[in-house]
């Protein structure tokens, strides 16, 4: 039997609850990019990073392109959850250009990115704390 990889999935613990975006949005932390902005804050209790998702009417008018831009953002998260440090709270607003020409790739790449700029990738010193 081959060896198993390791776990990527996004289990329930992973998702930042929607009480909880208040928090995270007052706190101001914020890293815009070509296809997302990372909204950043800090969840000391979570033994793991959390995600939560933002899409817009007026940014992403349509049903379809809101689940698109959904779906992309999670798959980034969900595939690099385990490069980013525990207890991190993390909301990400689809931008405008996501519909226009992001693709998983892309996407991903612009998380990564911003988690960089963030400070927030393990084994990084965090001047944002």
């Amino acid at each position: 039997m081959p060896e198993r990889k390791q776990d990527c999935r996004l289990p329930r613990e992973g998702r930042l609850p929607a009480a909880l975006y208040p928090g995270v949005f007052d706190l101001k932390q914020s890293f815009p990019g070509r296809y997302v902005v990372l909204c950043l804050g800090r969840g000391a209790d979570a033994p793991r990073p959390q995600l939560g998702i933002s899409t817009s009417r007026r940014t992403l008018p349509t049903a379809v392109a809101r689940n698109r831009a959904r779906r992309l953002m999670r798959e980034a998260f969900r595939t690099r959850q385990h490069t980013l440090l525990p207890g991190v709270r993390i909301i990400l607003v689809a931008r405008r250009r996501i519909m226009e020409d992001g693709t998983l790739e892309t996407v991903s790449r612009d998380f990564h990115i911003l988690c960089q700029r963030a400070g927030i990738l393990s084994g990084t010193t965090n001047e944002h704390e």
